[in-house]
């Protein structure tokens, strides 16, 4: 806490926009620095931006949401192409609701072929079909499913799942439904599924340990021949959790003493400062620190929401000790 306080005070806090170097002012009637036209003693460049219209509150990240203005709606929609590689943003968008799911995901199988070596189309084709019967087995689980490729070119899945594997029955009906979906009546294919290692207790809980496993790259390019690969993951509907919204008119209450030690700033723009300042030491080079802060966008903090919770917290109490509420 002492930690966050001391880089929330470390500076005049506003609404967040990246630091920048201030232009030379033309010379003033003395010969010394002038000022700009109006009075002003920044140009427009440096001028703090607008508070967001909300922030997002999930598990791990804080979505900092602004309208966006000008954005010509007569634009015709992109056209989509043949899917060829694990994109950037597809990777962002994993690492995203990896850290955010609505529930734990405890334990992982893998389905894969020893046989056959079946196209895109088919490989989902078989997964759909797979997914459908375990669906209909145990209502309500969630799962995530990644694509990979094996060295010598065939594919297989990584798929997550909100079951225990220690479930009574849940080992044999992933196994034999795979078998008899993908490779029936290959007893060697059903042995392997069965065996004991390929369904495993998944207790890394760290986010950043499971996007770091999620992004083996060696393992998602795709294989010379392969055509229709489509999508490298998915997931069970409702596995991203709902995030508590959060606008800065809900922040205004604990307006206190604490705002008036820095710099007279409203909450929102003291936790938007202060989140940016965590921000900008964990990662030097971001896109956020060079394009985010200075313009009217919308941008995602990928591991804010703990301290966001605990600035949040301290303004409550702080408010509460100077109000001298009982509680």
């Amino acid at each position: 806490m002492q930690h966050l306080e001391s880089i929330a005070k470390s500076g005049p806090l506003s609404s967040g926009t990246q630091r920048s170097v201030k232009k030379p002012l033309p010379p003033g009637p003395d010969g010394g620095e002038g000022s700009l036209p109006g009075g002003e003693l920044v140009n427009s460049c440096i001028s703090q931006t607008a508070l967001p219209d909300a922030f997002l509150l999930y598990p791990s990240a804080v979505k900092i949401v602004r309208k966006r203005y000008g954005q010509r709606t007569d634009k015709a929609p992109p056209v989509r192409t043949d899917i060829q590689g694990f994109s950037d943003h597809s990777r962002r968008r994993l690492r995203f609701l990896a850290g955010n799911t609505c529930t734990r995901l405890i334990s992982q199988f893998c389905p894969t072929y020893h046989n056959s070596n079946p196209d895109g189309s088919t490989v989902k084709k078989h997964l759909n079909a797979w997914l459908t019967l375990l669906r209909k087995k145990y209502p309500g689980v969630h799962y995530l499913w990644v694509l990979e490729f094996q060295t010598r070119g065939v594919p297989h899945f990584h798929v997550w799942l909100s079951l225990p594997h220690d479930l009574p029955g849940l080992h044999e009906h992933l196994a034999r439904s795979w078998n008899q979906i993908a490779e029936p009546g290959d007893l060697e294919h059903l042995r392997f599924h069965l065996h004991r290692k390929n369904f495993i207790a998944w207790d890394m809980y760290s986010t950043s340990y499971l996007t770091k496993y999620l992004d083996k790259e060696s393992q998602k390019a795709i294989p010379p021949g392969f055509t229709g690969c489509g999508r490298f993951w998915g997931n069970s509907r409702g596995l991203l959790a709902i995030p508590e919204t959060i606008t800065p008119h809900d922040l205004e209450h604990l307006d206190c003493e604490t705002m008036s030690e820095a710099g007279n700033a409203s909450p929102a723009a003291y936790i938007l400062r202060t989140l940016g300042k965590l921000h900008e030491r964990k990662i030097r080079r971001s896109r956020w620190k060079s394009r985010a802060r200075t313009a009217m966008t919308s941008y995602t903090l990928q591991t804010a929401a703990p301290a966001f919770r605990t600035l949040r917290d301290y303004l409550q109490r702080s408010y509460e000790k100077n109000n001298n509420t009982p509680f």
